[in-house]
């Protein structure tokens, strides 16, 4: 019983430290909440993390956006364009280019 216990306890202390790390405004209308530690993985995955922080600022701004976490909307959208390329590929590969000749 004492394990899990410990090991709640753990998460507990897991949770508590991501939610009081500060986070800092970024985008073109200072309005997309990101930790450091975020920030650096962004930079550290997407050459163009700058455009997709915009992105989402502007999204924000203009649409009224609102996410739980900017971080993880930022990685779920790259999701998305990786499936919907993957699809767009699919199809393009089964065409014929024969009739544009």
């Amino acid at each position: 019983m004492q394990s899990k216990s410990k090991s709640k306890s753990k998460s507990n202390k897991n949770i508590n430290a991501r939610a009081s790390a500060p986070k800092h405004r970024y985008g073109a209308h200072n309005n997309v909440l990101l930790t450091d530690a975020e920030l650096e993985k962004l930079k550290a995955q997407f050459p163009d993390w700058q455009q997709r922080i915009d992105d989402l600022s502007w999204g924000i701004a203009t649409k009224g956006y609102s996410y739980k976490s900017h971080y993880l909307t930022i990685l779920n959208w790259a999701r998305n364009d990786k499936k919907r390329a993957m699809e767009s590929q699919r199809t393009k590969g089964g065409e014929s280019y024969d009739a544009y000749d």
